[in-house]
Parts: C-alpha cells; structure tokens; sequence
C-alpha cells in the first residue's frame, strides 16, 4: 500500500543512481520525485545572493511607498520576485533566467521534461518565479492546491521543478507537503464567503479542503522531505500540495519554481503569457 511506502528510500535520490527513466515513471505513477544533489550549489548560491539583495531592494522601495501597483499586488505581498519578467542580474553579469534555465539544459531535469512532456514544450512564466517563506508569516503558506487548477487547466500535463536556495526546506524553514498519488482530475474548490478570516491567507481562492483530498486519494499519507540546496523536488501539475509550514521553524526560505507545459496542451484561458523552452537555445520554433 501506498501509506507504507518509504518515500524517502522508493521516491529520492542522486541523478547518478537514478537516471531519467525511473524519475519520469515515478512521476506518472506518484506524482513527485526528490532528486538529490542534482544542481550545482555555486550557481544556486550566485541566485541566492542576487535574490537577497533584491528582496532588501524591493522592501526599501515598499517603506518609501515607490512601489507599483502592479508590484505591490503581484510581488510584494507574495514575496515574490519575477526574475523571468524583469532583468535581474547575478554578480558575474548573466540574468538570472538565463542562469536558471541554464541550470535546467545542462542537468537531468533536461531529460525529464523531454520524457514526461516530450519535445513541444513551454514555460509558464506566470509560475515561473522566486518566492520567500518566513515563519514569521503566517498568511501565506500556500494551501492545499493542484498546479493545474491554478493555471485553469482541464486536461492535460504540466510539470513543476521546485528548487530550494537554502539548506533545511522542511525542517528548520518551511518546506512543501504533497500527496504521492498520480491524479488526472481537479479537485474542485468549495466557494467560501469572503470572510476576514479567508481574506488573512493568501490563495484561499484556491484552497482545496482536507475532507476532498481524502476522499479522492484514500489512505495515501503526505509526504514532508527535507530539501537542501542542490535538490530538485520533480511534481506533476496534479499532484495536491502546500506549503509545510510550523510557526516553530526558525530559517527563512527561499527558492525558485519553474513550470512547464507540453504545447497541445496550453489554452487561452491559461494565465499569463508563455515562452518556448529551448534544450539547445536555439530559437528555432514559435507559439502562435
């Protein structure tokens, strides 16, 4: 049974041991795989610094009320930085997006796209950003949700890489809890009222409740790992997750999230403009 599974022992390890293969299969029958020190810690420490130097940037100019409006509601209140819509540069000059899809290109996680999406592939630059969780904000861990849902998906594929930028997501800095079940369906979310209390946490708008999980995966029990810096946490766009977060946890995290979407499958609805991922960087197709 899935409850007595090892996750840790059965959906983890290095990119040497593992291989393409096994990840894409884990991700079509669970929904998530941890690869383990499968990214360069230098690069990742160069996006560390640069996205710590821009969060301090971004509350100075909140403090002297210089921020957009635009900026407030999509950035500020979410701690999130957009480094795939604005030029943020790391210290040895290249962007910051650049970097990260670099980080992709040059890993496995090149191979895993291929084989659970194939070669027609888009980002989702909506949900491809930086974002900070302290233990010190309680309204914004990000509830129970699908990806899909939040990008209006009905069917199809979408796949997230969810990279910490420090050590101990999950243990000493809030982390991420998912459900290892392969989905096909969206679980819908209840219309609540806007009451004071729903309007204290961030993305209630597209809360899944607990009694809906269970009833859909069964005796499947969620998984918490602890992720460093180096890890790549592999999750299908069905796959239900949230924000492992307890009041008790001292570290502030940081990290990246880039996601990706096979072309049939992106509909006009979908949220936000997409961008051609290119293995080779070379531009040689368009989305209409």
């Amino acid at each position: 049974m899935l409850a007595e599974m090892d996750y840790d022992k059965e959906l983890a390890g290095t990119a040497e041991a593992r291989g393409v293969s096994p990840v894409v299969t884990a991700l079509q029958t669970f929904g998530c795989f941890v690869l383990r020190d499968a990214l360069p810690i230098a690069k990742l420490q160069q996006i560390h610094e640069t996205a710590i130097r821009e969060y301090e940037r971004m509350e100075k100019d909140f403090k002297a009320q210089a921020l957009t409006e635009r900026q407030l509601r999509r950035n500020h209140g979410y701690g999130i930085l957009r480094p795939f819509e604005d030029d943020l540069l790391l210290a040895d000059g290249q962007l910051m997006r650049e970097t990260i899809l670099d980080l992709v290109r040059s890993s496995l996680l090149a191979g895993i796209i291929a084989g659970t999406l194939g070669k027609e592939v888009s980002l989702l630059l909506e949900a491809c950003h930086i974002r900070k969780q302290g233990p010190g904000q309680p309204g914004r861990p990000v509830p129970l949700h699908q990806d899909c849902s939040v990008m209006r998906m009905k069917t199809g594929q979408l796949l997230n890489f969810w990279v910490p930028l420090v050590d101990g997501a999950g243990a000493t800095a809030p982390g991420l809890e998912f459900y290892p079940k392969s989905l096909d369906t969206i679980l819908d979310c209840p219309k609540r009222p806007a009451s004071d209390k729903a309007r204290e946490r961030m993305y209630s708008n597209f809360e899944i409740t607990e009694e809906d999980v269970r009833e859909t995966i069964g005796d499947v029990e969620p998984w918490r790992p602890v992720l460093n810096r180096g890890d790549v946490l592999c999750l299908d766009g069905w796959t239900v997750h949230r924000t492992n977060f307890d009041p008790a946890m001292t570290e502030t995290r940081i990290g990246f999230e880039v996601r990706f979407c096979r072309d049939d499958d992106l509909r006009p609805e979908m949220p936000g403009i997409v961008q051609p991922f290119l293995p080779d960087r070379s531009p040689d197709r368009t989305i209409a």
